[in-house]
Formats: structure tokens, sequence, C-alpha cells
């Protein structure tokens, strides 16, 4: 049956909540996660690295849109910029308060949508989307706010997932096949049961969207940004699921990849970071 319009919204409201819920309830498990050094491969701590190496020694005023516990903030401080982060999710906004007061940094935090950015138009330098996209189940009108709010020259910063991992391949391709569908379940049952899975510790709801880098070189392009660079994060050398369920091997195989994040080994990668440049 054909959606209605209203339908559609109805069900994008519903996606939308279902994100902010959960990073409201893990906001705190996820900074130790991820930044606190829990994580086996700390794979975001990577996408933090890419982002800082795109903002170059003077990032200006920044806007970090999805700011979660406010990673990012300290170091663009450090570098003599100004930090602002909105988040969805008020659990998130907290933790990074917290965070952030106990390094002695004094930011802005604020609760915002990415789709109405309370801010006047022009008046950043770099705008930062790190983990946001993918969870928005329509997200071009986020991308003319913050393109609104850049200034002319400004840098616009997006992570996604990497839809051209290789890693991934054999999974996606065996969980398609009908044939495969049963044993694939009871495998994962099995393994389930053998060793707790790393993945369902980190609190990260499944995104909605992935990309290959063409296809965002070509979203930026349409929204009237110049790709001016291009990295990857998260290397694996063992296929999907298998990572999750042996994560000392898939660190020692995958880190020392990461000094290669700007070379074809990105086909290794999970997740991409690109860096736009608006025109005018």
């Amino acid at each position: 049956m054909r959606k209605t319009a209203g339908g559609d919204v109805a069900e994008r409201k519903k996606i939308i909540r279902t994100v902010q819920e959960r990073f409201e309830e893990e906001a705190e498990t996820y900074w130790r996660y991820h930044y606190g050094g829990e994580a086996p491969y700390p794979g975001l701590a990577y996408r933090r690295i890419r982002i800082l190496e795109m903002m170059g020694p003077e990032p200006g005023k920044v806007l970090d849109v999805g700011c979660g516990p406010g990673a990012l903030a300290e170091d663009v401080v450090e570098r003599g910029g100004k930090w602002i982060g909105i988040d969805f999710a008020e659990g998130m906004l907290q933790t990074a308060r917290d965070h952030l007061r106990k390094k002695g940094v004094a930011v802005v935090v604020a609760r915002a949508a990415a789709e109405m950015l309370p801010f006047r138009a022009r008046q950043f330098d770099t705008v930062v989307a790190a983990g946001v996209l993918e969870y928005l189940p329509g997200y071009r009108g986020a991308l003319r706010e913050m393109k609104r709010v850049l200034r002319s020259g400004g840098r616009l910063i997006l992570s996604m997932p990497h839809r051209d991992c290789l890693a991934r391949k054999p999974y996606e391709w065996l969980w398609g096949h009908s044939l495969w569908r049963g044993l694939g379940r009871r495998a994962v049952t099995i393994l389930n049961r053998i060793h707790e899975s790393e993945a369902r510790k980190a609190p990260v709801p499944s995104y909605y969207h992935r990309a290959t880098k063409r296809e965002l070189e070509e979203l930026l392009r349409r929204e009237g940004f110049r790709m001016n660079d291009c990295a990857f994060f998260h290397f694996h050398l063992l296929p999907a699921p298998l990572e999750e369920y042996f994560p000392g091997p898939a660190r020692w195989l995958g880190e020392p990849l990461e000094r290669f994040s700007r070379t074809r080994l990105g086909i290794l990668a999970s997740g991409l970071v690109v860096c736009g440049v608006k025109d005018v």
C-alpha cells in the first residue's frame, strides 16, 4: 500500500524519536565506551582525529551539530577556536556539560534540531555533523540549514557509514539470500551464547543511511559545496560480524591501517569523513 504524506511524516517522527530516546538513555555509557577507553577498537576516536585534521590549526567559530558528549570541544578551544554544540538528546548535552566542566572548558551547548538551527546566516567558519545524517530519514533540510549558517568559504565536515566497506560484503550477500538467512540467524545465536558481542555493549542505534565517497561528493556538489578532503576510519580485516565477536584480533589487524586513512585501503574501512567548502 502506498503511504500518504501524513504517514511518511508520522514514520519519520517515530524514527527520530526512537533514535533520540536511545541516545538519551545511553549518553554516559556512550562517552565511556567510545572516548573513555572501554571500546576494544576506538573507531570514533579515530573519526575525531580525521575531523580535527580537516579543521586545521585555526578552526575559527565551529558549530558541532549532533555534538553528543562534546568530544571535539576541548581540541577546538585549545586551537584558539570557539565551539558551540547542539544535540536533540538532553542526556548527551548534560554529559557534555559535565565532562567539559571537569576539564575547565567554557563552551556553549544547547538543545536543537539539525533541520532548524537557531542561528543567524553566515556566522560559522566550520560546521561539523559527525554521526548525524545516517540517523535522519531525510537529511536535505538539515544540509540546507548547515549551509545557511556557514560563511562563504566555510567548511562543512560530515561523516557517514561507508557503503563500500569490503568487510561487510559477505555478510550482506549471505543475509540477502533466503537460503542462508535461517542458517545465518542460527550461527549468530550460537556465537552470542559463546561470546558476548562487543557490539551489543556499544550504545549505538542502527543507522538508516550509508554512502560511498562518490555519493558524498555528489551530495556536497548538489548542495553547493566543493569537496576538498576525504578520509576513512575504523578499518576491518575480519568480515562482519566476526569483528564483533573477536574484538582483540579485530583491533590488532585493523588499527595499524588507520595511518592509511587517505589511501585506497579505505575500501577496508567502515566509516568515512568528508570536508566540503561552501562556494557562495
